[in-house]
């Protein structure tokens, strides 16, 4: 079981496989140059040329890093012609970042009267909004006070015919039998009286 093992045991171990690690590391350098490694020694290990490929001329022996191309004379003049000079690409993208700081300077200032005018408008239209709504409650109040004048009226109005209708002579009431029988012509069976003086 892994749980019983001693922490030092452990350590031991791990040691042991680097240690093996680090030796087989060690002989495969030496068989690919030729030379062992002293740790001890004053002799630094170096790389036995004669069993390297190079990778340009693919010979035995003959390094990469050994040999480079001459060098031209124009060479420096083509690396200044592609470059050019530092100063002169630094002055256009100053004006480059003048003029942008600029523009956008005046963009800024438009949008700030932008934003004042739509905020104008925004308070012009809440104030709007609030009278209309103060004006809309009145009304809702003054409506409610007509409604019941109205109310009022109607029910005084039905008072008043009730009592009209209550008045009314026999002969000019109309419906529930009053109009099934004619009214008698008053102008045949009375005689008008005449008056002397």
């Amino acid at each position: 079981d892994i749980n019983q093992i001693d922490e030092d045991v452990i350590e031991e171990m791990d040691i042991k496989w680097n240690m093996a690690l680090l030796s087989m590391r060690a002989d495969r350098f030496w068989k690919k140059t030729g030379k062992k490694i002293s740790i001890q020694g004053t002799d630094v290990a170096r790389l036995d040329k004669s069993k390297v490929k190079c990778f340009n001329c693919h010979k035995m022996g003959h390094f990469t890093r050994e040999y480079r191309a001459p060098r031209s004379q124009d060479r420096g003049r083509r690396k200044n012609y592609r470059q050019g000079s530092k100063e002169e690409k630094q002055a256009p993208k100053a004006l480059m970042v003048e003029a942008r700081l600029v523009e956008f300077k005046n963009q800024e200032i438009k949008f700030y009267e932008k934003i004042r005018g739509l905020e104008f408008k925004v308070e012009s239209k809440t104030n709007i909004i609030e009278s209309l709504t103060k004006e809309l409650e009145e009304l809702k109040k003054e409506k409610k006070g007509l409604n019941s004048k109205l109310i009022g009226f109607q029910s005084a109005s039905k008072d008043l015919d009730n009592l009209f209708g209550s008045q009314r002579s026999d002969k000019n009431k109309e419906g529930l039998g009053y109009s099934a029988i004619p009214p008698l012509l008053l102008k045949s069976t009375i005689l008008p009286r005449k008056i002397c003086l």
